[in-house]
């Protein structure tokens, strides 16, 4: 069996290399966001039971072959994390603002 997942590496201000699954685009208010889940640095194995840490932030398209993910700017913090958490959680009728 095939493990399809996309990953992304962060490197810490440290240096150490974080790895975060792509677990979902979606639009909120005309601007495309992605969560994230942790996945650490890659030396223990996340079981499916294990509980892990979330990010949301937004993508800023660089090119047709590029994006880079950036924080969510302040002002609209709190609405984009309070969508996405009902996103999460299945809470949000009209799915068809979800990529």
């Amino acid at each position: 069996m095939t493990d399809n997942k996309d990953i992304v590496e962060f490197v810490a201000d440290n240096g150490d290399v974080i790895q975060f699954e792509v677990v979902d685009y979606f639009l909120f208010d005309g601007e495309e966001y992605v969560i994230l889940a942790d996945l650490g640095n890659g030396s223990e194995e996340v079981n499916d039971e294990d509980k892990v840490d979330v990010f949301i932030m937004k993508v800023v398209v660089i090119d047709d072959d590029n994006e880079e993910f950036v924080m969510i700017p302040p002002e609209v913090e709190d609405k984009v994390l309070d969508f996405a958490g009902k996103l999460l959680k299945g809470e949000l009728p009209n799915e068809d603002e979800i990529l």
